[in-house]
């Protein structure tokens, strides 16, 4: 398969966005096992309304978008299969093609003609028991990558 627009994320990547990543401590737990299998980056998270107390400083959503190194989709769209086969409506999964750019100044964007396939991964806000669903996602994705280093 040609991937010549696709950018190509690498390991590089992952310990350079990793390095001073801030991430809520509610949805730490998911970051952390999406980044555990080894061709995931995490990019953007929130914990949305895990923790009831700190609900309004945050967005509404509780998500993790990542990337993919090596065009390793396959292993993503794996995921989200074993994601929506077990929690249905539950967990929403999505690709997003978004416009890479670089950057020509602290407030200028150039968009370069490449393409970032950036994967989504969101707990439903209609759930009841959401801080249990979260804790089986979280579960499962480990599980996930466990299978992958066996």
């Amino acid at each position: 398969m040609d991937y010549q627009y696709i950018v190509q994320f690498i390991q590089r990547d992952k310990n350079l966005f990793l390095e001073d990543a801030d991430i809520d401590k509610g949805i730490r737990p998911l970051v952390n096992a999406i980044n555990s299998i080894k061709c995931f980056l995490t990019m953007n998270s929130c914990q949305g309304c895990l923790i009831a107390d700190e609900a309004e400083n945050h967005c509404s959503l509780t998500y993790v978008d990542f990337y993919v190194l090596y065009h390793k989709y396959e292993l993503a769209h794996n995921l989200f299969s074993i994601l929506k086969n077990k929690f249905d409506d539950g967990v929403l999964c999505s690709v997003e093609y978004e416009s890479d750019f670089d950057l020509t100044n602290e407030d200028e964007v150039d968009f370069n003609g490449d393409i970032n396939l950036r994967f989504t991964l969101q707990i439903s806000d209609e759930q009841i028991d959401l801080e249990n669903i979260y804790k089986d996602v979280v579960k499962t994705i480990e599980d996930f990558s466990l299978d992958l280093k066996a």
